[in-house]
């Protein structure tokens, strides 16, 4: 009654991406917390996106996006889904007029 209902998670934000690591993440989350709720997430607009960050050159840019979307929608808990990831969206080097709205 006391407590939040919802912890956002950070550690599937670096620079790893391997079994081992998200499993013992999600392990050390449900023994600390057992009856938490997590948001999960591998992206956020602080960090490069996850298919940047993670894809190797020997995998499809698109066959990634399908396999860490699978990924995160199957984890145990809520997710945060960054826009543009489930269609493998790099990371982008934009100008800053490309940022801003044309005048009307």
């Amino acid at each position: 009654n006391n407590r939040l209902h919802l912890a956002y998670s950070f550690e599937l934000l670096g620079p790893v991406f391997s079994a081992s690591h998200i499993r013992k993440t999600l392990e050390h989350f449900f023994k600390i917390s057992p009856q938490g709720i997590p948001c999960w997430s591998f992206s956020n607009h602080d960090i490069t996106r996850h298919i940047s960050r993670w894809r190797s050159n020997q995998t499809s840019r698109e066959h990634f996006a399908k396999l860490t979307c699978a990924l995160l929608l199957s984890l145990e808990g809520s997710i945060s889904l960054f826009q543009g990831e489930e269609l493998g969206q790099l990371e982008s080097e934009l100008e800053f007029d490309e940022l801003t709205l044309p005048p009307y």
